[in-house]
């Protein structure tokens, strides 16, 4: 500001002699007209904006770190519980802290005791404080997703049922047998019964009877009790289980000539029928004494002359007659031995 005397003359104007009403500071040089006058910082405008934009916690749906923006006010949101991979859990209450910070022109002052709000939500502050305390309706349930259980093994003849069933992120389970056999028997159909646990936060209510399949089959789901019941198609037939050394068979064979410098023979019938061989015609090996070839007993067991036999395997019923030569027929009796 500058004041000047137009008529001149009079007394001389001292330092700092000029004064502003509402002023902190009022200065001037002596002699001088131009004086420097600072006055106090306008008034902060008060915060008028109660409704914090902060959407509502949703299962499986990501936070929110921030309240939305306005010309008066920013703010940060912190939730209790944790969140786990920063999403909500289904069936939790779930608590924000938001801190707000005035804008530049605004300030906390004279703001009343819960005076924020927020949309479906129960809102907490105290006079002139901007750190509000909000608590949501529990989250819904979430719905199971994961309906293939591959962890459980389809009964097979002689095996031992499975009796745990690997969890998921959605739910445990047990499972029992129906018969109860252990090991599975043979030529028998068996259902498992399924009892779903759904974790923390997740539900089974509303999905589907067929929902679930269980090792590849077809599952019937109750969803008010949580209960899998699943038919497998039945075991197949037994294996035989008799000892090697026990299996004993006789069989004709005749002479057919030299292959490789090798007699050989036509199997022409077998006593047992549950024996098979996998080739009909069989090579004798002079140098190892013994017969070669394989042969299936019922189907199931395979026996294998370079497994199970020794020169003690092959009895001819004249052993001890020098005379025969191997062009003859022969009936032999083979003993399996380990």
């Amino acid at each position: 500001m500058r004041v000047f005397d137009p008529f001149g003359g009079g007394t001389p104007v001292t330092a700092d002699f000029f004064t502003a009403v509402g002023a902190t500071v009022d200065t001037n040089d002596a002699n001088s007209g131009t004086v420097t006058v600072t006055f106090p910082a306008t008034a902060k405008n008060p915060i008028t904006l109660p409704n914090l934009g902060l959407t509502a916690p949703v299962a499986g749906a990501t936070r929110s770190p921030a309240i939305s923006t306005t010309a008066e006010y920013t703010g940060t949101v912190s939730w209790s519980p944790e969140l786990v991979n920063n999403k909500f859990a289904g069936n939790t209450v779930y608590t924000a802290t938001i801190t707000v910070t005035p804008t530049t022109d605004y300030t906390l002052d004279g703001v009343t005791e819960n005076f924020f709000k927020v949309t479906g939500a129960s809102a907490t502050n105290i006079a002139n404080s901007g750190t509000v305390i909000v608590t949501f309706p529990a989250t819904d349930y979430i719905t199971i997703t994961n309906g293939t259980i591959s962890s459980l093994t389809a009964p097979v003849t002689g095996e031992v049922p499975d009796t745990t069933i690997t969890e998921t992120d959605e739910y445990t389970a047990s499972v029992s047998w129906n018969p109860s056999n252990n090991p599975f028997a043979a030529s028998t159909q068996y259902t498992a019964t399924i009892t779903i646990t759904p974790k923390s936060g997740y539900t089974y209510s509303g999905l589907a009877s067929n929902f679930f399949t269980v090792g590849g089959v077809n599952g019937t789901f109750n969803n008010s009790t949580g209960v899998i019941v699943v038919t497998f198609p039945a075991t197949g037939a037994a294996m035989d289980t008799r000892d090697i050394e026990d299996i004993n068979f006789g069989f004709v064979m005749k002479y057919q000539g030299v292959k490789n410098s090798r007699p050989y023979y036509r199997v022409l019938k077998t006593e047992d029928p549950n024996i098979f061989f996998d080739e009909t015609i069989l090579e004798f090996d002079a140098g190892d004494n013994r017969w070669e070839f394989n042969v299936k007993y019922n189907g199931d067991l395979t026996y294998s002359t370079d497994s199970y036999f020794n020169s003690n395997s092959v009895y001819p019923p004249n052993t001890g007659d020098e005379g025969k030569s191997w062009t003859n027929d022969y009936y032999f009796i083979y003993i399996f031995k380990n």
